[in-house]
């Protein structure tokens, strides 16, 4: 639907000069700059569709105003390089001739009794008398094999497949498209996903629930502290008494410690307010935060 019309555009060595594309483009970047650099985020009570809704305790941490941590400086450049990624995509699939055009299209989900939730579209797309919510992720080589393993597990374990979901019933798309673009290889794939009612019936209730509570602390954590393993690569590696779990050409051991996992460590909320003592370390450059 656009990975092979980019492919096939790409490979091609005619270009097209699109001025309106190319100052539409210029507006996506200059306003992700903006927003990841210049804009100070704060904190806004109440819900909407973009919410990650697969840990409703963050969810109700966020719905009713609760400071948020400030973000890692290097999850700031993750969020510009994904932003950027998705203009990549968009904008050489419009140059291919997908007919897209319909970003940042306001939209509401009614959730009954009067109540409704919003949010923005992103992109939406034109295909054979069909309307899809487009979605464009950058992902790591694993991550490009993960998609390509399992697209649902892929994209439920980080909620954008609900998350989406809402929006295509919101927008009263016919269905989803996920474009993911490996950021180590250039690689492109994408899948379609269908509208799914039992759901959205499930996110409803969520957002229902949510906005009926006083405190977070009424929704059990989503995840709890893991072990925190140590691997090497070569059995020759491990120290003398120690005995590791073989994984492939790699051997992990338990270091005693507990952590939070990835999904905890992105949460605004983990460190200042849903887990206490918590320290934050930094291994090959990435934060490791220890349950004291």
């Amino acid at each position: 639907m656009i990975a092979p019309e980019i492919d096939s555009y790409l490979r091609n060595e005619k270009r097209t000069l699109d001025e309106v594309l190319l100052q539409a483009a210029t507006g996506r970047v200059l306003h992700s700059i903006r927003r990841q650099f210049m804009e100070e985020k704060g904190d806004s009570k109440g819900v909407r569709l973009s919410m990650p809704l697969f840990c409703e305790r963050q969810a109700a941490y966020k719905a009713l105003g609760f400071p948020a941590r400030h973000p890692e400086p290097r999850t700031v450049i993750k969020w510009l390089g994904g932003d950027l990624f998705e203009v990549a995509v968009l904008t050489v699939a419009q140059l291919a001739g997908c007919e897209l055009g319909v970003g940042q299209s306001e939209v509401f989900l009614d959730l009954g009794d009067g109540v409704r939730v919003k949010g923005h579209i992103d992109e939406m797309l034109r295909y054979k008398g069909s309307y899809y919510i487009v979605e464009v992720k950058s992902v790591t080589q694993q991550g490009l094999d993960d998609f390509q393993a399992d697209p649902v597990k892929w994209s439920d374990s980080w909620g954008y497949r609900a998350q989406a979901n809402r929006y295509a019933f919101a927008a009263g798309t016919d269905g989803i498209l996920f474009v993911v673009v490996c950021r180590d290889t250039g690689h492109i794939a994408e899948k379609v996903f269908p509208k799914d009612k039992d759901l959205l019936d499930r996110d409803i209730a969520a957002f229902r629930r949510i906005l009926k509570a006083q405190s977070p602390e009424e929704f059990p954590r989503a995840f709890e502290p893991e072990p925190e393993y140590t691997s090497v690569q070569g059995k020759d590696k491990i120290p003398d008494g120690v005995e590791a779990e073989r994984r492939g050409s790699w051997y992990r051991w338990k270091t005693g410690r507990r952590v939070l996992g990835v999904r905890c460590s992105y949460c605004p909320f983990s460190q200042n307010a849903c887990f206490q003592n918590v320290i934050v370390e930094t291994n090959g450059g990435k934060p490791v935060m220890v349950i004291a």
